[in-house]
């Protein structure tokens, strides 16, 4: 298989035929170009935002964003993630802050032309167990109690929020989840509260009028399984040179009930039905709100209902953007141009001042530091010297029986085994214990560049570090060497 990553980054031809943008950015006058020609949602959008933004404190740069979006020459670009506990793990913080950047050097290069960042609240996921979290430390993880079934931004947040904001780290988020308010409503507070400085727009996909400017796609799926076919033929030429990263179901909706959003697999006899073997005739007396795109689906209704130019996530979320090429092309929707979010591992200072060499790994500093306080050169030379010594006595014992050398052999491997790889590593535990005081450092920064052995940007919420969330997102808007795609280690002082 190839590597979608590294193929992107080259751009390798076997890309070509799944993403049109490989010679890397366009020019922002072409992505308008192709736009203009097919977007129409421009006032149902605008609509949807004054909607949702009604209850949310007034933000100078926000309102600035939201007037500019009524101009035909303003443009957005985008990322998006599913609505979580505490802006979830820390490349939320980085792929938002990489389309704001991204959107103020656009706007810069191009004065003719706007582009305002949005994220995408997906709000309709559900699955709760993947939201419901943070961690502070890798072996610290702050759970909100109970289940859920429905989609998470609907999830209403009860008495039991108090407890969980009792951690010190936490009291910030208390303005935002409070009692009453639904995951979707605390999100986007929080996210406003901490973004809306620099005019980022929140947009809930979970909206009825939005919904109905897509039903056409909602019955082509309904009713041909269009999606479904368009999807998986994609799917199925990309996945003979890359791994796939999305299922393709064969309804590629759900249906929203209530607090419920359930699955609808698709009959012979033009009905569907649902996990728990009910039939349902649709679309019916179904309005579109109560339909709810799959994951391979949501880029469709994003650039459908959005002035979009590009969109920017990880990798893994950009691969899956490579099965949609089939769906873009039949709806006659531009592909938006695709960019790897920003990566950074955070240091703070105090665990930099005890290791100077922070930048370095850690196997690596252990490593050194253990050859500092007890060298291996002479172990190493006495084993040699003990493993040709009996080599001698191999020599000595083919004067007796050839076929007694293979079991002298066999206990030589295992005693070069045991000196060289088992014995050290005791050796080392032994060390590493009786010098606990010089190693604990490098554990530290251990914890910090790779918690539970994850990337860092993949466990850690923002509230784990020194720096209060606001101030650190400034101080990150603010460096100078993040760019899309490349990873970086920063010291926070």
């Amino acid at each position: 298989m190839r590597n979608f990553k590294s193929d992107f980054l080259e751009a390798a031809p076997e890309l070509s035929s799944f993403y049109p943008y490989l010679s890397g950015l366009p020019p922002l006058p072409n992505l308008i170009a192709r736009k203009q020609e097919t977007y129409r949602n421009r006032e149902t959008l605008l609509a949807a935002f004054q909607r949702q933004y009604q209850n949310v404190p007034q933000m100078e740069a926000v309102s600035r964003s939201l007037e500019q979006l009524a101009h035909p020459t303003t443009f957005t670009i985008t990322t998006g993630h599913q609505i979580c506990f505490g802006t979830g793990p820390l490349y939320v913080i980085q792929k938002t802050l990489t389309i704001i950047r991204q959107a103020e050097e656009w706007t810069r290069q191009n004065p003719d032309y706007k582009v305002v960042p949005v994220f995408w609240m997906a709000s309709e996921d559900h699955d709760f167990a993947e939201a419901n979290h943070l961690f502070l430390r890798h072996d610290e993880k702050i759970l909100y109690p109970g289940e859920w079934k429905g989609p998470v931004g609907r999830k209403p947040i009860g008495p039991e929020i108090h407890a969980v904001l009792e951690q010190p780290a936490l009291q910030w988020l208390k303005p935002f989840y409070q009692e009453g308010h639904t995951w979707a409503q605390a999100f986007r507070l929080m996210m406003h509260h901490l973004f809306g400085k620099y005019g980022l727009l929140l947009l809930d996909g979970d909206d009825p009028e939005l919904k109905e400017a897509f039903r056409p796609v909602f019955e082509d799926e309904l009713k041909q399984h269009k999606v479904a076919k368009l999807l998986q033929a994609n799917s199925t030429r990309y996945g003979e040179q890359y791994p796939v990263q999305a299922f393709v179901r064969e309804a590629n909706l759900f249906l929203l009930e209530g607090n419920h959003r359930t699955p609808v697999k698709p009959q012979a006899d033009g009905t569907f039905l649902t996990p728990d073997q009910r039939v349902l005739t649709l679309p019916g007396d179904y309005p579109a709100q109560q339909f709810s795109p799959s994951a391979l689906l949501r880029p469709l209704y994003q650039e459908w209902v959005l002035p979009n130019l590009a969109y920017s996530g990880g990798w893994a979320e950009l691969a899956y953007w490579m099965q949609c090429g089939d769906l873009f092309k039949h709806y006659q929707v531009p592909s938006p141009a695709l960019i790897p979010r920003y990566t950074a591992t955070l240091i703070p200072e105090e665990v930099a001042n005890a290791v100077p060499d922070y930048r370095h790994d850690p196997d690596d500093l252990e490593k050194t530091l253990l050859e500092s306080i007890w060298p291996t050169g002479p172990w190493k030379d006495q084993t040699a010297l003990l493993l040709e010594n009996l080599q001698n006595l191999e020599e000595m014992i083919q004067q007796v029986d050839h076929s007694l050398i293979r079991t002298l052999e066999g206990e030589k491997h295992k005693l070069q085994s045991f000196l060289l790889e088992q014995f050290p590593k005791k050796i080392r535990k032994q060390l590493k214990n009786r010098h606990a005081d010089k190693f604990k450092p490098i554990e530290t920064l251990r914890n910090w560049q790779s918690p539970g052995g994850e990337l860092q940007e993949r466990v850690l919420n923002i509230s784990a570090f020194p720096l209060p969330p606001a101030e650190l997102i400034d101080f990150l808007y603010r460096y100078q060497g993040l760019y899309p795609g490349k990873p970086v280690m920063i010291l926070l002082k």
